[in-house]
């Protein structure tokens, strides 16, 4: 089901181990495990695996402030990002 254009995204907060999902209307966060990330250095294409579904069935996309990120995933979520998406870990 594709995303309304009113419909408020989820914004997501990616750290070190985990991320962090907080819905609009709501303060609960669903937090999960980052199980392995990988960037292509060609496109700047992120993509991070999750340790548990986190997106809903209704959602197809996540908002992080400087980038959005397509939410994919039957049995856990993957997190897929075409924005070139700068490493803070340095």
């Amino acid at each position: 089901m594709p995303d309304s254009p009113f419909k408020v995204l989820p914004s997501i907060t990616i750290g070190q181990t985990d991320i962090a999902v907080t819905r609009h209307g709501s303060s609960k966060k669903t937090v999960a495990s980052i199980l392995g990330q990988e960037t292509d250095p060609a496109t700047g294409h992120r993509t991070i695996w999750l340790d548990r579904l986190v997106h809903r069935a209704d959602e197809a996309r996540f908002d992080s402030g400087n980038s959005t990120w397509a939410v994919t995933g039957a049995i856990s979520t993957i997190l897929g990002s075409s924005q070139k998406t700068e490493n803070k870990a340095r």
